[in-house]
């Protein structure tokens, strides 16, 4: 799903699905109309835009501008969060398995948010100096949105509440990926974005910035 900001993506495409997380909650009144706007959406699109989610959008300016800061230091400063040989958290592009390999022109940034004991923050940037505060916040409003999200499904299809939540028995996994597309020095050897794909976790939260390029799979020809 996507969170909304003031974009030029979001402006030329106005048929995705919207989803009002605000009239998902128990009580609303609404609430009937809104769980039937979502499984439309899950089973069409699989993905929607979502409004009404409450995170304060000075808050998402933080986190773009956060890591914006990180992604223009020097590649001396950035290696210090450079990604181990045996680790996927961490600073880095994607390993090279392949001779044969299509690469990709990025770098990335992926940290574990939840659980909060599990954080490997030797490899959480201390450059910008709020970077790690800003970002325990952006996991914080994460987890209060998938979690009602999740229930909200479990609603829709006619489930308990807590079906989709207690299958992760307390034990849910939250990760956060940072990407950078840079002017590319090979583009004849790299895509420079990923190849079809999906992802092995239960929600991803997409909170993307002016710059399209997202291609859904309903619309294999729009990018977004």
């Amino acid at each position: 799903m996507a969170l909304p900001c003031v974009n030029s993506w979001l402006r030329h495409c106005s048929h995705i699905p919207v989803t009002d997380l605000s009239r998902l909650l128990p009580g609303e009144e609404d609430g009937r109309e809104e769980l039937e706007n979502l499984k439309t959406a899950l089973t069409s699109w699989s993905c929607f835009q979502l409004i009404g989610h409450g995170i304060p959008s000075e808050l998402l300016d933080e986190v773009h501008a956060a890591a914006k800061q990180f992604f223009r230091l020097p590649p001396e400063e950035k290696h210090m969060c450079f990604r181990p040989e045996d680790d996927i958290e961490g600073y880095g592009n994607d390993p090279i398995l392949s001779d044969k390999q299509i690469l990709d022109c990025s770098d990335s940034l992926l940290l574990k948010l939840v659980p909060e004991d599990t954080r490997k923050l030797h490899l959480w940037p201390t450059n910008p100096t709020q970077f790690r505060e800003v970002v325990s916040g952006y996991s914080d409003e994460l987890k209060r949105i998938v979690e009602a999200l999740m229930k909200a499904m479990a609603r829709c299809v006619g489930l308990e509440e807590d079906c989709f939540v207690k299958q992760y028995g307390g034990k849910e996994m939250m990760m956060s990926r940072f990407n950078h597309y840079p002017v590319c020095p090979w583009p004849d050897v790299v895509l420079g974005v990923k190849l079809a794909h999906s992802h092995g976790l239960g929600v991803t939260v997409l909170l993307q910035d002016d710059n399209g390029g997202m291609e859904c799979p309903s619309f294999p020809t729009h990018l977004l």
